[in-house]
């Protein structure tokens, strides 16, 4: 179970990283964003965001064009 669970992550996470973040459907950046734990930005910074669609989700971080996209398209702000 654990083992699928690694493996689907790893897949998803693999075909999502081909792409730039503006090239990715809505569904895409959804997988990225489940499959994502723990993602440490270049200066140390862990980023937290609020519910998305009824979900929580762990410390994403997301670079300053990412954020501004992506929060164009959340429901709940960014929490640092």
């Amino acid at each position: 179970m654990i083992f699928c669970f690694l493996f689907a992550t790893e897949y998803i996470y693999a075909q999502a990283i081909r792409k730039e973040w503006h090239e990715m459907t809505t569904n895409e950046k959804l997988s990225l964003m489940e499959a994502m734990h723990y993602a440490q930005s270049e200066n140390g910074t862990y980023y937290k965001m609020g519910n998305f669609h009824g979900q929580r989700f762990n410390d994403i971080h997301f670079n300053a064009p990412a954020q501004d996209q992506f929060a164009a398209c959340t429901d709940g702000p960014f929490l640092r």
